[in-house]
Order: structure tokens, then sequence, then C-alpha cells
């Protein structure tokens, strides 16, 4: 372990056990020649397979090697841009063997410090903030990019400044800066040692049961001016999890702590005691003398008269008696060892009162045991069937072991459990081709805007039907910029038609919007046998405009010229074997949705059923539809945030599902030409890759 030099002081903060749903660590590398040079690193990934993902590794052993080749005389910004360029280089060689599921899910940091100079770089999500007084400066603002970078450019962007004594960095993943504010982070970093900061931090976390925190805490501190006086040796590392202790033993191990804090004031209490018993002595003396002084006076008149058993039992005791009852010496003794039981009764009881409805009989944990042991039979039997290239007998072996984990509650193998259940997920998505995207954040912020639709053209916007207002959303942080607002767009919905234009149904009437010109011109439409209300979306293709009516289950070929509609012409010629449509897409021939199936139409001819009774997460919630040039459709399934890929030939491809978003889902947007999907909810639009 690397030790920290005499002006840095640094502690990492980190889960010390593999988790569920990302891989995550950092660590630091200390020079053997100067003491003043250090390299730190924090890494995460999230993508879908982090588990078998080399990146991490990749990154770590390049950054070792680089780190301590021998330096010639060389500027320390050179030797830290050589190093970067030799891990971009290496995370190029691994997307070229075809391990490129890290790309886009990375996030990592890169610090060297050299005496006072300061090197940065960084990609994704990671953040990195300077601490100075009360000044807060975020280094790492501005580095980010909204598309994944080249391997080749993971780590594109170069930083370096002067650190003074007192600075403080923070440097941490996105989760780090969901739980703690900046301000109280300041309060930390100003306050407390890294250390200190660290472990005040991982309490927290511990309560709210947070294990996805990564962060490291640094601090440069002044020289020792005093010769023969030593710093505090603090841990360099603060890990998430608790401590498994029985819950007897921390009952007692918190009795002996306070009374080892409280035992003076306790010391003093005990002392106090034997005066206190002793005036009690003398008390109830002097009022035994009383009544016996007063035994002739009138019934009455006498004190006692009202406690007569007390009082005869007082006078009739013999001195001898009452002189060894109140013996304070030899009472002492017996005193301490009451208090004692009592203590430990109260311990016992408690410790018992807390595992009550936790303690299973020998005989239930055998049994939970034993389902353990079947369910890791399956497991076994699923990885041979895998090997055997049988996918169906896999899927249900791990279906089978993931039922079975489900009912079992084994606190002493809970860890045991979780992970096999994880590996369990990861095989059966693997077999279903299932991609799980998590921990996303909105790329666009729609501040206060109530959008229900958002398309892409050339450039994303976002339509509020409320208002009849259309939004651009041109970079990441802009506020949204309103382009169009018109009552006429009331409660409408848009179709795109090209870069330039959108056509708006509302209100029985068909509208084009020239995004260039910001314009609104209303259609003209020949008489029809159909009605628009029934209309729920319109696909142009062709110098044609196909329109799709719900209500008779039909797709509408209109001619258009301008803003001439010619007269509907009925697309589907054998209505007799439609499927209820949902949607349709267009790409020479016409694609419908429905229920069970996707029907491809030729000439108003059927070609093809696709059933989706073939998508392991099943087909019945899909909404819309969009077909593209390279043989492939996506289907959208906006109430699980999910797309799935079938092929044109029928065959299944993938599903993509998005997770962990804190609202639902109101629409996706697919962009074929840049191989993205948009989510719209209230926090924002989320983006994904295809």
């Amino acid at each position: 372990m690397p030790q920290q030099g005499s002006n840095l002081k640094y502690c990492r903060l980190l889960s010390s056990a593999p988790l569920a749903d990302r891989v995550v660590d950092c660590g630091v590398y200390s020079s053997k020649d100067s003491e003043q040079r250090s390299c730190f690193y924090l890494i995460e990934v999230t993508s879908p397979f982090f588990q078998t993902s080399k990146a991490p590794a990749i990154i770590k052993e390049t950054l070792s090697r680089a780190f301590f080749l021998p330096k010639e005389k060389e500027s320390p910004v050179y030797q830290f841009e050589s190093m970067v360029k030799k891990v971009n280089s290496a995370l190029a060689s691994l997307a070229k063997r075809g391990e490129t599921e890290w790309i886009g899910a990375l996030s990592a940091a890169i610090l060297e410090i050299n005496g006072n100079e300061v090197f940065i770089t960084q990609t994704g999500n990671v953040a990195i903030y300077l601490f100075r007084q009360l000044k807060i400066s975020h280094l790492s603002e501005g580095l980010q990019t909204e598309t994944a970078p080249h391997p080749l450019k993971t780590f594109s962007t170069l930083i370096s400044g002067t650190l003074k004594y007192g600075d403080r960095l923070v440097v941490g993943n996105q989760t780090l800066f969901d739980y703690v504010s900046l301000d109280l982070l300041r309060q930390l970093v100003l306050s407390f040692s890294p250390a200190r900061t660290a472990n005040h931090l991982a309490r927290q976390f511990r309560k709210e049961k947070v294990k996805t925190v990564c962060a490291l805490f640094l601090e440069i501190q002044e020289p020792q001016t005093k010769p023969g006086k030593e710093s505090e040796v603090e841990p360099e590392v603060i890990y998430l999890e608790h401590l498994n202790k029985n819950t007897l033993f921390k009952i007692f191990g918190s009795l002996y702590r306070y009374l080892k804090t409280y035992w003076p004031k306790i010391k003093k209490l005990l002392l106090k005691l034997p005066p206190l018993l002793q005036k009690i002595y003398f008390e109830l003396k002097r009022l035994s003398k009383k009544i016996r002084r007063h035994k002739l006076e009138p019934a009455s008149r006498r004190p006692g008269q009202a406690f007569p058993l007390l009082t005869n039992r007082l006078k009739d005791k013999p001195k001898s008696f009452q002189a060894k009852f109140f013996n304070l010496k030899k009472l002492l003794p017996y005193l301490y060892i009451t208090v004692a039981i009592i203590i430990a009764t109260a311990g016992i009881f408690a410790a018992r009162r807390a595992n009550l409805s936790k303690v299973k009989t020998q005989q239930e944990i055998q049994v939970q045991e034993e389902q353990l042991s079947l369910a890791k039979d399956y497991f076994k039997n699923g990885d041979l069937a895998l090997i055997n290239k049988d996918e169906k007998k896999a899927k249900e072996a791990f279906s089978s072991a993931q039922k079975i984990l489900e009912k079992i509650e084994l606190p002493a193998k809970q860890k045991e459990i979780n992970d096999l259940k994880t590996e369990i997920q990861r095989k059966i998505d693997a077999i279903d081709k299932v991609f799980r995207f998590s921990n996303l954040q909105p790329k666009f912020n729609l501040q206060g805007i109530n959008a229900q639709q958002v398309i892409y053209t050339d450039r994303l916007y976002a339509f509020d039907p409320q208002e009849g207002s259309l939004y651009l959303l041109e970079t990441l942080n802009s506020k949204p910029e309103q382009i169009l607002k018109d009552e006429k767009l009331k409660d409408a919905k848009l179709f795109v038609l090209s870069n330039d234009e959108v056509i708006a149904l509302s209100k029985l009437k068909l509208y084009l919007i020239n995004l260039q010109e910001k314009t609104l011109s209303e259609f003209t439409l020949s008489p029809s046998t159909f009605s628009l209300a029934d209309v729920t979306k319109i696909v142009d293709f062709a110098g044609n405009l196909y329109l799709l009516d719900q209500k008779q289950n039909q797709v509408w070929r209109v001619n258009r010229r301008d803003l001439d509609l010619g007269i509907p012409v009925d697309f589907i010629k054998e209505t007799d074997k439609a499927s209820i449509f949902r949607s349709m897409a267009i790409d020479g021939n016409v694609w419908t949705l429905s229920k069970e199936n996707i029907q491809s139409w030729s000439k108003g001819k059927l070609n093809l059923t696709i059933p989706l009774g073939q998508i392991p997460q099943g087909g019945t919630l899909f909404e819309d539809l969009i077909t593209s040039s390279d043989f492939a459709i996506y289907l959208i399934d906006k109430n699980q945030a999910r797309i799935a890929e079938l092929k044109k030939d029928g065959s299944y491809s993938r599903e993509l599902f998005v997770e962990g978003l804190k609202t639902p889902v109101k629409d996706i947007f697919i962009k074929l030409k840049n191989k993205k999907a948009y989510f719209l909810t209230d926090e924002g639009v989320y983006i994904i890759g295809l």
C-alpha cells in the first residue's frame, strides 16, 4: 500500500464487496523516487455486462505500468500526457477485439499530483471539485461530452493547475453528489481530515443503505514546522459495509463504551450512596424515638398510630439487628452486584427481544439450506445446457433456480444468495439478449415545460399540446427556446415529414409546420369516407401521405401536392386478414402493428405475419413501430421504457430497457439516422444508443 506523502493526505470511500449493477474502484499509485508525486484514479462501469468488462482492469494495469516507468528529463505535463495516451491506446485495442460494451458506460477520472502541480483528465459522469477556503471550483465542468467518445479519445481533455496549502480535492461518481450537497461537502472537507470526512459520510450512507458510492478525498497540508511532532496516522480507505456483529455483542459493546465514558460520574454517585443511606437510617431512628416518647399520649395525638405495624417492628427489633442491617461497609458490595445484575438482565432481555422475530428453528434453517443447494444444482444444470448450446433448457433451469431463491431467507448467507441471483439474471438476459440501462442522467432539462411529445428532425424538439407550444432543445444546459405557439396546435399530435417539415393533426384538421420559417399552414383535404378524429398516425412516403384509421382498421393513401391533398384511397385490400391495427411504418412495404403480431403489406396484399409471442419479455404492450433500411424493426413500449428489435425476416434480435427512472416515460422517439432513442419524462430527455 502506498504511503501518504508528508504534505498530502487522502482517503478512499467505496464498497468492499462486488455490486449488483456496476463496477466501481478507486486507488492510488505513489512514486518510489519522489514522495511528492502520486497518481489517483476512480473508475465506474455501468454497462449491462459490466461483470465481464475488462475496461477497468485494462485502465489500472496500463496506468500502473506507465506511471512506474523510469522517467527521463521530461516535463510533468509531458509525462502525464504520455501516460493518458497509453491508456487511450489500450482501450482502443480492447475495442478492436470486439469488447465494446464499456463504450458510453465508462466514467473515470485520472489525477496526478506532482509537488504543488495537479494534472487531471476525465470521462463520463465523474465529478471533481476543488475547495479552497470558502470557494468551490468544479474542475471537471465542460469536460463531459454528450456522446460516447471514440476509444482512442476516451480521455481527450487534459487540464492542469497549481495547488495551495489547505486545498481540498473531492473526486466522486454521480451517486455521491446525488446524496450529498456541495454545501455539506464543503463544511465536512474544510472541518475534518479526509479520513474523518469519509467516515462521517460512510455512516450516513450505511443508514440509507447506499452502497454504490465511490469517492476520493485529498488534502494538501502545510509541512510540519515542529520537528519530532508526528501527525496522527489515519486510515487510507473507508468501506461502506457494516461489520457483521452479534446483536448481544453490540449491546454489551455499547454498554461498555457508555460506562467507560460516564464512569467518573457513576463513581461519584456510588460514593454518595453510603452517606445517603446513613442519613435515611438516622432519620428512621429519630422517628422511632419520637414514637416511643409519645407512646403514653392519647391515641388521637399519637403520630405513629397511623402506622402501628411499622412502628411496632421498628420498636421491637433489637439494636444489634438494626446495626447489622445498616452496616454500610458490608452493604456496598451487594449494591454493586445488584446494579451489575440489573444491567446484565436488561441487556439480555433487549437482545432476546431484538432477535425474537428473526430466530428460526434449526429445522427451518436446514430446509432453507436444502433449497439453496437445489437452486445451485439448477444453476449448474443451466451452465451445462449452455455449454451444449441448448438455450431453451438453460433458461428453464435458470428460471427454476430464480424462483427458489426468491423464497429463501437466510441472513447468514444473504450475500451468497444475492450474488447468485445477480449471476442468474445476467445469464437469462444474455440468453434473451436483454440489455438494461440504469443510472442514466437526463441530457436535456425541460425546466418546467409540460411536454408530452418529443421529435427529432435535424434537431431535438419538445411539444406541449396543452399550450400548443413547440420548443427547441438546443444544448445540454440551455433553456428550451419556444419557436412556435398557436391556438390551432392545442391538443395536437405531431408527425415528422422531413428535416424542415412536421405535420400536426389537431381538431379534425391537418397543419404543416415549417421549422425553418416557424410558420403554420393548413392542408386542404378532399372529401373522404373517414374522419381525421380516427387517425392515429401519419407517415410520408414517396410523395404520398399514409393515414392509419383505427376505427375502420384501414390505411388511407393520399396524394400530396404542397398543401393540397388528393382523394383518399384505401390501401389494405385483404381486410379479412388484417389484425386490429395500433400503429404503422413504411419502407416500401407498409408494416402494421397489432396486439398479437406485425404484418407486412405490399400493394394492399399481406406478405408476412410476425408473431410477437417470441419476444421474451412479452409483446402485447407495444404501442408504436419504426422500420429501418437495414432490415430492422423497432417496437416501442412506453409503459416499461422498452424498445424491442426484430429482423424483417421475423427473427428476434434484442430488447433494451431503461431502468431507474423517477417518473413514467411520456414518449419515445427513435432517430434511425444517428441510431439513438429519446425517452421523454418530467425530469427531461434521456438518450440511449441503438
